[in-house]
């Protein structure tokens, strides 16, 4: 039991630490390529994912 606890807790902080790189990369891909209107619309959709999560 204790085991499966601590699965749990190392799996949610590995997705928080993935959530703020994929969020660093959008914040990156905004900042860089802020010309291309294709590029734009995947950094809102991903800025979306990251305020949601």
């Amino acid at each position: 039991m204790e085991i499966s606890i601590n699965e749990k807790n190392l799996e949610r902080a590995i997705n928080v630490g993935l959530m703020i790189v994929f969020c660093n990369e959008i914040k990156l891909l905004q900042n860089v390529m802020s010309g291309n209107k294709e590029n734009i619309g995947l950094a809102f959709i991903g800025q979306n994912v990251c305020n949601k999560g």
